[in-house]
């Protein structure tokens, strides 16, 4: 199918002298060493690299595979907890799940799609979705569930582009997950310029497994013989280079070819045949590990999972099904096709394997050219070695390629912006509000969300947009519940990068421990510019510095002394254009364990005649908020402070609360404030329920639009009036200051009175026109 190739250098010893032009003229054919990497890559091999072999180290050597400048800062985050099975290192982290579903565990995974979503958003996030998923598939789970956060450009001051990416972007999300069959859990979204020309598609994928059926990314021990299984679509030349060209800046120059194309309905059938196997496997008590393919294609997979076995490879290129096209070997070797994943099987069961793929599910039916077919083997030698047409196109050391390069970057903090100081203003009330729900920041994401099926599977027991985090069943006769939210607020995190990372965490895990759900690990990807600037690595060495202190202190309602642990994650660099990055931006994904779903707690208000109590820090200041950025136009500052040990008790409270049955309703006060807050928990009622709220605010003690506009940390929670007391004494005994409010009332109105005696109030019906009608109006170009 192609022209035998060589192992003639792809640059000689002599030229590597000038590493620069070396760099220079392999950049022109699409291979990205830098001028270090030219003469590093020499003393790795002991020779001058053969083209394969330069094609290959320039891809597994970007950011986007080998971590290069960021794998030892990630070193300060925690990891470890007494729950931990398996943590970063592997395709997913697996985590223990307590009675009575100690037969099971939780499987995690984070990535980005960011640059191919900005360039082709359909296929972009479809395809982060299909890789995320392959991941928690490769650990032998279950995939159970899928969530995203998406930052994008100002839909109206960003243009008719920044439009396309979002409606893309979620076509490309609703339209993989619900063909595949997998429910679509939350997320989060944000709206702002600064990611206009960068947007970020954060994906996340969850899973079940039995917890004596984990599989590894990786050789297993013993003697084998081992063999490597490739399975899935024909290699074609789609995706070529894409870890290279998600480790530099989106240019001028057409990449639409190393984005990849999805195919859900071939990954259903993949997903019901890598069942046949796990069943299988564990019924014989074979080992075996599993792999997806994403980037780099077969060398990265087959070199990861040889590595990681302490082995070698042997991989011979001719025997990959492949679409019936003349395609250089590198691109063979390299190409980042989906729908793939690659298997280490005992020789004695590769050829029964095989046959479970291509006769019992006929894969080559479902997409022409589709297979399974044994490809190399494992080696004692550990050497990295592929042939193609009898020549011997790469031969090296397997470390070479997974753990030969890092980089120092330089690296500058810079000082975090003043605090906003005291507001003169005396704000329009009730026309902030509506203002606030009609912009993109605060309105509702129901008409987003709404593309996605959060049922399909039948697990899912508190939906999006019904509680501050989803809620699924782990079992259909277990009472036990997991719970997942997300946090990462970019205007406080590119503000304070330190400080808006300890948000990040403490936001995920509080609006897990609002459906009273204990926060039980952490995921994270983190999303920054060029790392040769020092002033991104900066930030970048701040952001896991905050990461790492928030997740320190709120771990005890998992394991008691010991911290959140991160379990799995992903660095995305270079999300930048010109001189402008994106804004640091960690998301974080909390899950939680709900001991009995039966006591979970959504955010609509329940019953007329419960207290409304506010629980958390005093409504104080302005700085951060989204009132001050949207109404009053003004800089908002830093980000709010955060005391790491009340919010950890502030958490204790919501869980206990929810377990003892204290409260029926919690939601977590944090873009808009208090104010869009309470507006949120009466128009998540339905519409028949004609409840509403009236509140105090004079209780407060301090100004209006501070008491209803401040994000500082909080909880609004309903109590009945028979639970109140046991609640109030448990805030005491955790030095958490509670104030009671109001109550729900029997009127659909958001009613307050003012600390001059003066009263203010919406409708249920005027909120909820004015929340729905951003992200409506953006789908069809209303107004545009």
């Amino acid at each position: 199918m192609s022209t035998p190739t060589s192992m003639a250098p792809a640059y000689s010893a002599a030229e590597a002298g000038n590493p620069t032009e070396v760099a220079r003229r392999l950049a022109s054919r699409g291979v990205v060493l830098e001028p270090d990497e030219v003469t590093l890559l020499i003393e790795l091999l002991g020779r001058p690299p053969g083209w394969a072999e330069a094609v290959l180290f320039g891809i597994l050597w970007s950011e986007h595979c080998s971590y290069k400048s960021t794998r030892h800062l990630l070193q300060r985050l925690p990891t470890r907890a007494p729950h931990v099975l398996l943590g970063p290192g592997e395709d997913a982290g697996v985590v223990a799940l307590p009675a009575p579903c100690e037969d099971l565990a939780l499987v995690l995974a984070h990535e980005s799609h960011n640059h191919p979503s900005q360039l082709l958003p359909i296929e972009g996030a479809a395809t982060g979705v299909g890789g995320i998923v392959r991941d928690v598939g490769c650990m032998g789970a279950e995939v159970v569930g899928v969530l995203d956060a998406l930052r994008f450009g100002h839909p109206v001051e960003g243009g008719a582009p920044v439009r396309d990416i979002v409606r893309g972007v979620v076509r490309g999300i609703a339209d993989y997950g619900n063909a595949l069959g997998v429910p679509n859990l939350g997320g989060d979204v944000y709206f702002d310029r600064q990611f206009d020309a960068n947007c970020l598609v954060n994906v996340m994928s969850v899973g079940l497994v039995p917890r004596d059926g984990i599989l590894r990314s990786r050789v297993p021990a013993g003697d084998g013989p081992w063999v490597f299984v490739l399975v899935g679509k024909p290699t074609d030349e789609s995706g070529f280079g894409g870890a290279a060209f998600a480790s530099g800046e989106l240019g001028e120059s057409d990449r639409r070819g190393a984005v990849q194309i999805p195919d859900p309905f071939l990954k259903r059938v993949l997903h019901v045949a890598n069942g046949e196997m796990f069943r299988r496997l564990r019924e014989r008590g074979l080992e075996a590990g599993f792999k997806d393919l994403g980037a780099g294609g077969v060398a990265c997979a087959t070199s990861e999972l040889a590595a990681a076995g302490e082995r070698g490879a042997e991989i011979e290129l001719d025997r990959l099904h492949r679409v019936p096209k003349d395609l250089p070997a590198e691109v063979l070797l390299c190409a980042e096709t989906q729908e793939r994943y690659c298997w280490v099987l005992p020789e004695s069961f590769a050829v029964e394997a095989c046959d479970i793929y291509n006769r019992l599910y006929a894969l080559g039916d479902v997409f022409p050219g589709a297979a399974a077919r044994i490809i190399g083997r494992a080696t004692d030698e550990r050497r990295y070695r592929v042939q193609w047409q009898g020549e011997p196109i790469v031969d090296c050391p397997v470390e070479a390629i997974t753990a030969g390069r890092r980089v120092h970057r330089a690296s500058r903090r810079r000082p975090p912006p003043a605090p906003l100081g005291p507001v003169a203003e005396t704000p329009d009330l009730h026309g902030s509000l509506l203002a606030l729900l009609r912009g993109v920041g605060s309105c509702s994401r129901e008409y987003l969300f709404r593309h996605y099926d959060s049922e399909v599977q039948g697990r899912t027991w508190l939906r999006p947009g019904e509680a501050d985090a989803t809620v699924i069943r782990a079992h259909p006769d277990r009472p036990l519940g997991v719970a997942f939210a997300v946090g990462g607020n970019p205007h406080w995190c590119g503000g304070d990068p330190e400080l808006g990372a300890r948000h990040a965490v403490a936001e995920a895990a509080r609006n897990v421990a609002c459906v009273g759900a204990r926060p039980w690990a952490l995921t994270d990807c983190l999303n920054f510019g060029h790392p040769e600037e020092p002033t991104v690595m900066g930030d970048l060495a701040a952001t896991l510095e905050g990461l790492a202190v928030a997740a320190e202190a709120l771990g005890g309602l998992a394991s008691r002394g010991h911290p959140l642990p991160f379990v799995s994650g992903n660095v995305s660099l270079y999300n930048q254009t010109g001189s402008r990055a994106v804004p640091a931006s960690p998301i974080v994904l909390c899950a939680g364990v709900v001991a009995d779903l039966t006591t979970v707690v959504a955010q609509s208000v329940r019953r007329a005649g419960d207290f409304i109590v506010l629980v958390g820090e005093p409504r104080d200041q302005l700085t951060g908020s989204a009132f001050a950025r949207e109404i009053l136009r003004r800089h908002a500052g830093s980000p709010p402070g955060l005391d790491l040990a009340r919010e950890a008790a502030l958490q204790e409270l919501a869980v206990a609360a929810a377990e003892g049955c204290w409260v029926v309703a919690a939601h977590d006060v944090s873009d808009g404030g208090l104010a869009v807050t309470l507006a949120e928990m009466v128009m998540a009622c339905p519409a028949e329920s004609a409840l509403g709220v009236e509140v105090d605010l004079g209780v407060l003690e301090t100004e209006s639009a501070l008491a209803l506009f401040s994000e500082r940390p909080a909880i609004v929670f309903e109590v009945p009036p028979e639970r109140a007391p046991i609640f109030f004494q448990n805030a005491r005994e955790r030095s958490l200051l509670a104030w009671p409010l109001g109550a729900v009332t029997a009127r659909p109105l958001v009613r307050l009175m003012l600390p001059d005696g003066e009263a203010v109030s919406w409708s249920v019906e005027e909120l909820r026109a004015a929340a729905a009608s951003p992200l409506k109006a953006l789908w069809n170009e209303e107004g545009a």
